[in-house]
């Protein structure tokens, strides 16, 4: 499996380990409201990067075709 590849995999995993974190804090520690604050800050964050754009065809293409020229 060629590096490109990995490390698209990888962002899409990324994308599901924030989800799944934030989902287990806020299950863990609904009733604190620092749970709260972190699932918000990592969620507006995650947002602001751009969310599930690794997931979206026309950007995986463009990240493949990228990393491709840049000998990956």
């Amino acid at each position: 499996m060629g590096m490109r590849y990995l490390i698209q995999v990888f962002a899409m995993v990324g994308d599901v380990m924030i989800l799944a974190a934030a989902s287990f804090i806020i299950y863990a520690g609904w009733e604190s409201p620092l749970s709260w604050i972190l699932v918000v800050a990592a969620f507006s964050v995650w947002h602001e990067q751009g969310g599930f754009f690794a997931w979206r065809p026309k950007e995986i293409k463009v990240f493949l075709a990228n990393a491709k020229k840049a000998g990956l």
